[in-house]
């Protein structure tokens, strides 16, 4: 089967990028592990608002239960 133009350019990207990885240090590779690890957590506003929200729930499950949920 044919490889289209997108498939192509997709495999010649990723050998270059695997072609640069090989000549990086074992910290060169630990510190973008870091960078992208530190990048991908959830920021402090996005943990207040999960626990807003799970309050909420709880907080409406606790006052507003209805006459049929025991």
């Amino acid at each position: 089967m044919k490889q289209t133009l997108k498939e192509h350019l997709r495999e010649e990207r990723l050998q270059r990028v695997n072609r640069a990885w090989q000549y990086l240090h074992w910290w060169h590779r630990a510190w973008l592990f870091l960078l992208a690890f530190w990048w991908s957590l959830p920021t402090a506003i996005e943990i207040v608002e999960w626990v807003q929200d799970r309050t909420s729930v709880w907080i409406t499950y606790q006052l507003y239960k209805a006459h049929w949920v025991k």
